[in-house]
């Protein structure tokens, strides 16, 4: 596959101990320790108070947050049609939602309301994958130094799972 042929975006929001709220349940002590809020362009300050705002936003204004997300998604949808490319959305870059739970407008997910999108994520959430989850939506189950058990499970059950290597491993 081509990657011009895709058009991608990602929400990227605050770990609890810059915003007071944990939107990744599951995370180990390595994985918090080596979080990729501060990785590439999270390094600069202004990128990191949006992150904090919108972290605070999903939680204490969720309705106008949702109403935001909708319209960048509508938005990176046209782009992508007349770009003629494949809008793409991980909507969990920094963060480990459950959205398919999430009956955000009229009792529809995100993924309801945009069908032609297609979502990705990556999670540490063992039970995501037991659900019956949106066409449009892929799950990838994240290793951590603690899940190996979970990480076995995934893989019989057909999930990809991502490993983080300082070096890379011999097998």
């Amino acid at each position: 596959a081509q990657f011009n042929q895709y058009l991608t975006s990602i929400l990227h929001l605050a770990p609890a101990t810059l915003s007071g709220y944990n939107v990744c349940p599951k995370a180990s002590q390595g994985c918090a320790a080596s979080c990729l809020n501060t990785a590439g362009r999270g390094r600069f300050d202004s990128i990191q108070l949006a992150r904090l705002n919108k972290t605070k936003r999903f939680f204490e204004d969720k309705t106008n947050f949702i109403n935001d997300l909708i319209k960048d998604i509508a938005a990176l949808e046209r782009k992508a049609k007349r770009e003629l490319k494949k809008p793409v959305v991980r909507l969990n870059g920094t963060s480990d939602i459950q959205w398919e739970k999430l009956k955000i407008v009229l009792g529809k997910t995100i993924f309801e309301l945009f069908p032609n999108v297609q979502f990705y994520d990556y999670t540490k959430i063992f039970t995501r994958l037991l659900s019956d989850l949106p066409a449009n939506y892929h799950l990838t189950f994240s290793a951590s130094e603690s899940n190996e058990t979970e990480c076995l499970q995934a893989l019989e059950l057909g999930y990809n799972v991502a490993m983080v290597f300082k070096t890379m491993p011999e097998k």
